[in-house]
């Protein structure tokens, strides 16, 4: 996935980043209490960002080739696309190329 943030950065698509979703659990350094941070909402893809001209882009890279979106994932993708935006779904099998090539095909 790093590999494909910078392969997206320096292509001049846009600019992206990561972007973690779900909660994660912490602790108060001063008081020692325990906390959880709320990041994306869930469903949210692994990679977002703006593209040249303003469109969202989400890239959600799956590690399998058969492996299949969430239905969080689904809805948000579904979200995403009725605003105008760019969704993508990439797989580990696709290689960064592959990947790019999906991306730059659905950004048309």
């Amino acid at each position: 996935m790093r590999h494909l943030i910078v392969a997206l950065s320096a292509s001049g698509i846009g600019r992206v980043y990561r972007q973690n979703a779900g909660a994660i659990k912490t602790t108060d350094e001063t008081t020692g209490k325990e906390y959880f941070v709320t990041l994306a909402p869930a469903g949210a893809a692994d990679i977002s960002g703006i593209l040249r001209g303003g469109r969202r882009i989400e890239v959600e890279c799956k590690k399998g080739r058969t492996d299949k979106q969430r239905k969080a994932q689904k809805e948000w993708q579904a979200m995403i696309e009725s605003w105008g935006g760019v969704y993508v779904v990439v797989h580990g099998g696709m290689g960064i190329d592959g990947a790019m090539s999906a991306i730059r095909a659905a950004c048309l």
